[in-house]
């Protein structure tokens, strides 16, 4: 997604409005998210390490269902 300007681009207009988006995402980037906790955080980074690893072919079908 980093190097797709166009999605980057529709991310940074909407999460700049969202105050909520931005600390979640701060989380994400400052390696402050919670084992223990699971929130918006850590679903966010999971989801996006799914979307990373179906889009590079890392994954097989019993691993996205598990998932």
């Amino acid at each position: 997604m980093i190097s797709n300007p166009e999605t980057m681009r529709l991310c940074v207009g909407l999460g700049m409005h969202s105050e909520l988006l931005m600390s979640q995402l701060l989380r994400i980037m400052a390696n402050l998210m919670r084992p223990d906790a699971v929130g918006p955080a850590e679903i966010g980074f999971r989801a996006m390490e799914l979307v990373s690893r179906l889009r590079s072919g890392g994954i097989t079908a019993d691993e996205f269902s598990a998932a």
